[in-house]
């Protein structure tokens, strides 16, 4: 923890120098999030990563497919996937991705290209270039980057809930009261999944599933 605590110093000294509502004016900023399903689903998981994570991607790539298939599509599960920087590459991608008018389009297409970004001497030219792709303009970049507000917002969020799950690693999925930190398999997700659905359908509310 005291790693993540230096590097959320470090972030802010750094920095200080679909399917959500863009805030009006009037309106503190809120990091919009990606989601999959019906919010009115009967059992909701919620999803930190970072789009430098490896494992993420796997998850984005090699089990998303699946819980689309067997429960999102299904109107059993509603996915939230909430951005959680890990480092200034992270940071400034999501920061990206919050100005987006197709932020689920760029979030899995940065994620499936992971492979080939990741290793550039420039990884952020390249996350742009596939913004530009997904519909952005070099304007609406240039002005995500330079979101102090938001760039501030993002590092409070992640401190406040890397205290609240005890986060050191992603991804971390949310189901209920129950805190899963990594991937775990599918077979283990999916029981985990189907346990919580049997959970909610008996009468008792979501957040007392994984309570002790």
């Amino acid at each position: 923890m005291r790693y993540f605590a230096f590097l959320l110093a470090g972030m802010l000294l750094f920095f200080q120098g679909s399917h959500a509502k863009t805030p009006s004016p009037a309106q503190k900023p809120s990091p919009r999030e990606i989601c999959y399903g019906d919010k009115n689903a009967p059992v909701v998981m919620i999803e930190y990563s970072s789009f430098t994570c490896s494992v993420c991607n796997i998850f984005v790539r090699d089990i998303l497919p699946f819980l689309q298939k067997e429960f999102i599509r299904k109107g059993k599960v509603f996915l939230i996937t909430r951005d959680y920087p890990m480092n200034g590459v992270d940071l400034k991608a999501t920061l990206i991705l919050q100005a987006s008018p197709n932020p689920s389009v760029l979030h899995e297409s940065i994620f499936k290209s992971q492979d080939q970004w990741i290793h550039e001497k420039k990884p952020l030219k390249a996350i742009a270039d596939i913004a530009l792709r997904s519909g952005m303009t070099a304007e609406q970049i240039n002005l995500a980057l330079s979101d102090k507000k938001m760039q501030l917002l993002l590092t409070k969020i992640r401190q406040e809930n890397e205290e609240k799950y005890n986060i050191d690693g992603l991804p971390v999925f949310i189901i209920g009261s129950k805190v899963i930190s990594g991937l775990p398999p599918w077979r283990k997700l999916r029981k985990t999944l189907n346990q919580a659905l049997v959970h909610v359908r008996s009468g008792k509310p979501l957040d007392t599933f994984g309570k002790n």
